[in-house]
């Protein structure tokens, strides 16, 4: 290896590799390991050799006893003047929090002011432990707080707003809030999915999708079903939507229907454009761009009703830019987390 390769290899970026056995065969983006690297860079000393472990049937196994952490790379959204991390992003951990309230939720916790993943915390002891679901934990002083709520006042503490403010969460089900002082009420959900199969263009799907449809239904997640419609997960959904280039998309029907979210007429609109044999590309820019529409007016509405003085983004769907570019054209002055992921880890500024 050249020197310049070397220090590439070893530097703090750590790069992707693209390695070459001896056989000629080409191994494309294997990532050098977290914590590993700066051992193994010792090791080698100024001979020209790597070693790698191709995890399938290698000519050698490098053993260590320390043990790895393997390493995630911090994501940055970045749409136009807005900027916020993507969950994962691990390396922005631990993290010193403003609250010693011990807090758990899914594989993190919030300890001593210190968040990062509980396997990090050899002991917790607490005289009460905050919790945003069952996390299957036996203790005398549980306290459930409403994850959204909660999320959102991490948010408006980041920015160190204490006005009215309007909070928007759009996870799997999207909420709207009305935060005043110490107060945060919510206004308005999109509530649980209900999907009534009674219009002919669900007969039409049906019969010339069938898998797809049986797929549909047993779906659980907001925007998995709309992916499962077109045959495509969540992730390959979202990038298609990144990937359209066109100036507008067909309008997809949001709406409210007895103060809830109209599932149905949502997802028979999908159906529609499908059954017209409407562009994969087209038709995912569409639902993002739609529910953007929908929501930001929903947010700017109540903005204006109550007076608030901002309004506040946060929810894993938020960071796809065909929705994010529709919100803020109706509002361009949202408030985005800054310290902590946009979706889960950031709801431990809340509390």
């Amino acid at each position: 290896m050249l020197s310049s390769e070397k220090k590439a290899l070893f530097s703090i970026e750590r790069p992707l590799l693209h390695l070459t056995h001896s056989s000629g065969k080409i191994y494309e983006a294997c990532g050098v390991w977290d914590g590993f690297t700066t051992l193994l860079a010792n090791e080698l000393g100024d001979r020209d050799v790597i070693y790698f472990d191709e995890n399938e049937e290698a000519e050698f196994v490098i053993d260590y006893d320390l043990p790895i952490t393997p390493y995630r790379a911090p994501r940055l959204f970045i749409n136009k003047h807005k900027r916020c991390f993507l969950s994962a992003s691990e390396a922005l951990f631990p993290k010193i929090s403003h609250t010693k309230t011990v807090t758990l939720y899914d594989s993190w916790a919030n300890v001593d002011g210190i968040t990062d993943k509980i396997d990090k915390f050899d002991r917790i002891a607490a005289s009460q432990v905050v919790v945003f679901q069952d996390e299957g934990i036996e203790h005398p002083r549980i306290v459930y707080r409403d994850f959204p709520a909660t999320l959102l006042w991490g948010v408006l503490r980041q920015h160190v707003h204490t006005g009215s403010a309007v909070g928007v969460y759009f996870g799997d089900e999207p909420a709207f809030y009305f935060f005043n002082k110490r107060r945060a009420n919510r206004i308005f959900s999109f509530g649980k999915i209900r999907f009534e199969a009674t219009r002919k263009v669900v007969d039409r799907f049906k019969e010339r999708y069938p898998d797809r449809f049986e797929a549909f239904m047993r779906q659980n997640g907001f925007l998995d079903k709309a992916a499962v419609l077109m045959d495509l997960d969540l992730t390959r959904f979202n990038e298609l939507a990144l990937e359209f280039g066109g100036k507008g998309g067909v309008s997809v029907d949001c709406r409210i229907d007895e103060e809830r979210f109209d599932y149905s007429s949502f997802y028979a609109s999908m159906m529609s454009f499908i059954l017209a044999d409407t562009s994969p590309k087209l038709l995912a820019y569409s639902v993002y761009e739609s529910l953007g529409e929908f929501m930001s007016q929903q947010a700017v509405e109540v903005l204006r009703k109550t007076k608030a003085e901002a309004i506040v983004l946060a929810g894993r769907h938020c960071t796809n830019s065909p929705f994010m570019s529709r919100f803020i054209r109706n509002y361009p002055n949202i408030l985005l987390s800054i310290e902590y992921p946009v979706d889960d880890e950031g709801v431990f500024a809340g509390v």
